[in-house]
């Protein structure tokens, strides 16, 4: 199994040893407090947002599962509560990045606060993934983190964001499989498939017609079949490989590029907002400090 392990750290282009023997240390413990400091300034915005109807929780509400246990009338407690305590908690990590409690307690807290806010809205933000995903995994990491004379734990430190960004990546090449896979499994059985052209103008006519501003580009799009192909292959490219990025990090700040240029492609064609996404990969690949670090 060690030596299982020991393999995958080898495939990436960084050494760790000799990053957490200098100064990059302190720049990687100070990465993430911005990190929080973002999770901050996002989480007032989106309470603010959600505040007037958490007083009053609408009947057809969207029950994922984190919020089932919740009673209706319990939400107009439990909303501010989580929220207001996601924002304390991650201004918290911002002055106090060693302190375990407070990013257990901003990920829990955030976690839950979001999932009413998805409830109420009775649809699913995709674009918060990588703030929850990050949220979660920064929890990992050794709980004094802070710069240490112990070249392990300053070891642990940097493989720890590296982690993040690997998740990160992977999620979006676990998107692109499946849309590989799930298209050619609806061609296969005759059904509507993106491979096909003339379907996949037809998924896109049905997410228009669903929509009532902010789809820039779809006529064009739907009118020209070549164009509107094209478009699927590059969203699939893009997802497909972008786990490559990871164990080659000179390539994070380009994969970062891409990934911004298909959200904003997406949004312009589908009318939906991916702010919070194109935030997070920003920070997370373009402003990376591994990006720059590598054997």
């Amino acid at each position: 199994m060690n030596r299982f392990i020991n393999k995958f750290w080898s495939l990436i282009d960084l050494d760790f040893e000799a990053l957490a023997k200098s100064s990059e240390v302190d720049k990687v413990i100070l990465y993430l407090r911005y990190f929080y400091l973002i999770v901050f300034v996002i989480s007032i915005q989106m309470f603010n947002d959600i505040r007037p109807a958490v007083m009053h929780p609408p009947q057809d509400l969207l029950y994922v599962w984190p919020i089932q246990w919740i009673p209706n009338t319990m939400f107009k407690y439990l909303g501010p509560f989580f929220g207001i305590t996601g924002i304390l908690s991650s201004i918290l990590c911002f002055f106090y990045i060693h302190k375990k409690i407070f990013k257990v307690t901003s990920f829990i807290s955030l976690f839950m606060f979001w999932a009413i806010v998805f409830a109420f809205n009775n649809y699913i933000f995709h674009s918060m993934h990588i703030m929850i995903i990050s949220l979660f995994l920064l929890c990992l990491l050794p709980s004094d983190l802070k710069k240490s004379k112990t070249l392990e734990k300053n070891v642990e430190i940097i493989k720890g964001i590296w982690l993040v960004t690997f998740f990160i990546l992977l999620t979006y090449t676990c998107a692109g499989i499946s849309k590989f896979i799930g298209s050619f499994y609806d061609l296969y059985e005759g059904g509507i498939s993106m491979y096909n052209i003339d379907h996949l103008n037809t998924i896109l006519a049905q997410f228009w017609e669903q929509k009532t501003s902010g789809q820039i580009f779809s006529h064009f799009i739907i009118s020209n079949n070549f164009f509107s192909f094209l478009s699927f292959l590059f969203v699939l490219m893009v997802e497909f490989f972008a786990i490559l990025a990871a164990f080659r990090t000179k390539y994070l700040q380009l994969m970062g590029l891409l990934l911004i240029v298909f959200h904003f492609f997406a949004g312009s064609i589908l009318g939906d907002e991916f702010p919070t996404a194109i935030t997070m990969i920003a920070y997370w690949l373009l402003a990376n400090p591994l990006a720059s670090l590598r054997k």
